[in-house]
């Protein structure tokens, strides 16, 4: 899928992220679902509806100032939901990784 094209260079994993830290010489503290399959939807359907807003820049303007409580209420109900899921790293938008850079070799 792609996502922000077209700047869109990489999909990040837990497990690619554990993996590309431990390879520069980094100590994975964490990793943290940055949301779960509810805000995930919800984020997607406000990506969707911001697609459907047409014509003058004003118009566009208008209504998408028209729709920010309905983004804002769902994506607040939506972080609700998503702590009654159980799969938060699997359907995660994104990751917050705390990582402790290991000193280098002594010689």
């Amino acid at each position: 899928m792609i996502h922000e094209a077209p700047h869109d260079y990489f999909r990040y994993t837990p497990f690619a992220l554990e993996f590309m830290l431990s390879n520069a010489s980094f100590t994975v503290q964490s990793i943290a679902p940055l949301g779960d399959f509810f805000s995930t939807i919800c984020l997607k359907m406000n990506y969707f509806s911001r697609r459907l807003i047409r014509g003058p820049r004003l118009a566009r303007t208008i209504v998408s100032t028209g729709l920010l409580p309905f983004w804002f209420l769902g994506q607040s109900m939506a972080l609700l939901l998503d702590q009654v899921d159980g799969h938060r790293l699997a359907e995660a938008p994104g990751y917050c990784v705390v990582a402790i850079r290991r000193p280098p070799p002594t010689p």
